[in-house]
């Protein structure tokens, strides 16, 4: 189904602003690590652990991601998860030991790596229907975001609290995400269901003929 372009436009607009408040929110607890290792009141060495391990809840996903963008489309899907990983990144100042942070950790890789899937797929898409390459400006929004997350949480870590900051910068964020959202292609637009009719099952030991590329950043930048 062709879209007009001031359609195609508003999409676009909402992908890039999505890049870029995830890279925002992700790292945004950064600056704050010696901190958040304090109140938890774990050694380096158990906080390297905890980090590590918690990486388990990026790589769940992959094994049924697809079928729900698949069955539901991308736009429900990266709704969801942005909720979750701000809530989840909210959680982080209140953790009260190292079990709790790694709970709470790894349900943050989780939330982002079902949103990374998502939100790269509906990026193909779009670029799809565009006809012309656009992927790289959303993953420079991504970095973008990034960058202004460190700077910023980095001169709010001088006078701001953990519990403060971890609850402003990730609500702002979750209004962000709840306002641009609507602009996101819906499963109508996206494309998921021709695409699910026109996908063939590869085996496990086999490359498909195409492969998506996901920079490992948006689902390990937040270590």
């Amino acid at each position: 189904m062709p879209l007009p372009p001031a359609r195609l436009k508003s999409a676009q607009t909402a992908l890039a602003v999505f890049f870029f408040t995830q890279g925002f929110v992700a790292i945004t607890f950064i600056p704050r690590i010696p901190e958040i290792i304090e109140q938890i009141g774990v050694s380096f060495a158990v906080w390297g652990l905890i980090i590590g391990f918690a990486g388990i809840g990026s790589l769940l996903p992959l094994l049924v991601a697809n079928r729900l963008v698949g069955r539901f489309g991308t736009r429900p899907i990266i709704n969801l998860s942005s909720v979750f990983i701000v809530l989840s990144v909210m959680s982080l100042a209140w953790a009260p030991n190292g079990l709790v942070f790694f709970v709470f950790q790894t349900v943050m890789m989780f939330s982002m790596s079902f949103f990374n899937i998502a939100i790269n797929a509906q990026s193909v898409m779009l670029q799809k229907r565009v006809k012309k390459v656009i992927i790289g400006k959303f993953h420079a929004a991504w970095s973008i975001g990034a960058g202004a997350s460190a700077a910023l949480s980095g001169i709010m870590a001088s006078f701001v609290s953990l519990q403060i900051h971890l609850l402003v910068v990730p609500l702002v964020c979750l209004v962000v995400f709840q306002v641009y959202v609507r602009s996101m292609l819906s499963p109508e637009e996206d494309g998921h269901k021709e695409e699910k009719q026109a996908s063939k099952k590869v085996p496990f030991f086999k490359s498909p003929t195409q492969l998506g590329f996901f920079p490992l950043d948006y689902s390990l930048g937040c270590f």
